[in-house]
């Protein structure tokens, strides 16, 4: 049976669900935040990838185990890479893709902080 990790994984469940949730909910505005003064990108892709952020926290909270949690590392890992490959390739988002990415990435640096108090090393 894989250890339960509640406190740190649930928090940080409730931070990726609040903010996927938020994307949804105002996609424009999210768009425009981590664009700056450059073009943001289209609100249907903002609110594609707020919707992976949300359902990501929604099972981050509901089971918080390390395989969840490790789950949520690679998913996190693959968004920050895919929004590298953007910079390079849409120039005109480079701005709001990085942002995501590093965002991606420091939701997976906590995540494996998280997964490592459920026991072994990530």
């Amino acid at each position: 049976m894989t250890p339960t990790v509640r406190s740190p994984a649930r928090t940080i469940g409730i931070l990726t669900a609040a903010m996927g949730i938020a994307g949804v909910a105002q996609p424009a505005r999210g768009g425009r935040l981590a664009a700056g003064r450059h073009p943001p990108p289209p609100a249907g892709v903002v609110r594609l990838l707020a919707t992976r952020y949300a359902f990501q926290g929604i099972a981050e909270m509901a089971r918080p185990t390390r395989t969840v949690l490790l789950a949520a590392c690679v998913t996190d890992g693959l968004h920050a890479a895919s929004m590298v490959a953007a910079a390079v390739t849409r120039p005109a988002y480079r701005r709001a893709a990085l942002c995501s990415g590093c965002i991606a990435t420091g939701s997976a640096l906590a995540t494996a902080f998280a997964a490592s108090k459920a026991g072994g090393h990530v």
